[in-house]
């Protein structure tokens, strides 16, 4: 969860006076700037791929369109082709979340 720098260097404060330790407040600064970086740039590129899936969905149902409209004679290519477009949703949609934690770590 989100913690505010004020409350991050209110602990670090209250571990000094418990323990007499603490954390250079220029580090924790420095890691809450990279942390949110980091969440910036994970937000970024979730919304890259929803957007790249979206525009995937609309090319495979145009195609579905094209195909129902010319309704002439089927070839194996045109069946190849929508079963590959079923493969590649599936695997856009499974690695989604795998693509996140990648960026996350």
């Amino acid at each position: 969860p989100y913690t505010s720098l004020y409350e991050l260097v209110r602990r670090n404060i209250l571990r000094l006076l418990q323990t007499g330790k603490y954390v250079p407040a220029q580090a924790i600064f420095d890691a809450s700037s990279r942390v949110d970086n980091l969440a910036k740039m994970a937000q970024d590129q979730l919304q890259r791929q929803v957007q790249q899936q979206a525009e995937k969905q609309q090319q495979q149902q145009q195609g579905e369109m094209d195909i129902s409209c010319n309704e002439n004679v089927k070839t194996d290519e045109d069946e190849t082709r929508a079963v590959s477009n079923e493969e590649q949703s599936t695997v856009v949609t499974s690695f989604t979340k795998f693509d996140l934690d990648v960026t996350l770590c």
